[in-house]
């Protein structure tokens, strides 16, 4: 199940990454969380070479997100 899955009309939003430092944040809206943690979980088991972390949070105000506020 790859992360092409997590589409728009299924209620995913693709936020951005950032890359640093040899890490890459991948961020992702979505109105639930149960689909984008099995594809995730299924991305981080074929792929052991990696080290990938994974958060998942709910902020329903986005204020997490507040430093990428362009106004």
């Amino acid at each position: 199940m790859p992360v092409e899955t997590l589409t728009p009309k299924d209620g995913h939003l693709y936020i951005g990454r950032e890359t640093a430092d040899n890490s890459k944040s991948i961020y992702f809206a979505s109105k639930d969380f149960r689909q984008p943690s099995k594809v995730f979980d299924q991305i981080i088991k074929e792929n052991p070479e990696y080290k990938i972390s994974l958060e998942i949070y709910k902020d329903k105000y986005w204020q997490s997100f507040e430093q990428y506020n362009v106004n």
